[in-house]
């Protein structure tokens, strides 16, 4: 079992589950994508549904991709959010193919 926001009780399946349902809504809402030496840098817009969303996402990817490493960024006067997902070798072509990142490259 994983606790959520509000402490709330999940199995692992229902994080999944849930997962899946957020996963297709966070990868429409990437602005772009670059490449960088350890991973890769979403770029999302600014508003705070965005926000919202992101972060919601992250921690369900904290607990079911826990190998990766996570930087986000809220740039100041409400500038756009990055998010830079890092980790061991072999993490670039698990978040292509996790993500299918190639139709932003």
């Amino acid at each position: 079992m994983h606790s959520l926001r509000g402490n709330l009780e999940f199995t692992k399946e229902e994080i999944q589950e849930k997962r899946a349902e957020i996963l297709p809504v966070v990868l429409d809402s990437i602005k772009r994508v670059e490449e960088v030496e350890e991973g890769y840098i979403l770029r999302f817009g600014s508003l705070d549904l965005e926000m919202d969303l992101v972060t919601e996402w992250l921690v369900l990817e904290r607990i079911c991709n826990s190998f990766l490493r996570y930087q986000l960024t809220l740039e100041s006067n409400n500038g756009p959010i990055t998010l830079l997902i890092s980790g061991p070798s072999g993490t670039k072509d698990f978040l292509q193919m996790e993500f299918s990142l190639r139709r932003w490259l």
